[in-house]
């Protein structure tokens, strides 16, 4: 059923758009003209400035998992930091935090630690940014 349903959408689409310079779907019982085939990408030109300086993808994809290793087992250390803070700064005003309360702080506390710093690696070092 679905394949059917999908035939016919192919061809819906191929029947509206057929009339265009290049249409969304080619004729399937043809071979693509050059204009039509989908795997065919203009060559950009390559600019001859220091273009050795820039880091590519692939180098860049492996800064980023180095550096977000290395996040991953620091983040625990600087958590404990931001633990002693919280539990230093809750006593000096005053609040009452019972041990539980304050493992699950932590546990919170180191959550947002890795989000936050694996968030500033990947928008910082990734090229091109996925996202």
């Amino acid at each position: 059923l679905a394949g059917s349903l999908s035939l016919v959408g192919l061809l819906y689409l191929h029947q509206s758009t057929k009339h265009n310079d290049t249409p969304s779907v080619p004729n399937l019982w043809s071979n693509p003209t050059r204009k039509e085939a989908p795997w065919r990408f203009p060559k950009k030109k390559r600019k001859k400035n220091n273009s050795a300086t820039k880091l590519g993808p692939k180098n860049t994809s492996i800064l980023t998992l180095i550096l977000l290793i290395g996040a991953y087992f620091n983040v625990g250390r600087l958590n404990d930091v931001f633990a002693d803070f919280l539990d230093y700064a809750t006593l000096v005003h005053g609040i009452p935090i019972s041990t539980p309360m304050f493992r699950s702080l932590t546990v919170l506390l180191g959550h947002l630690t890795w989000v936050s710093v694996g968030s500033f690696i990947l928008s910082t070092c990734l090229r091109p940014r996925p996202f």
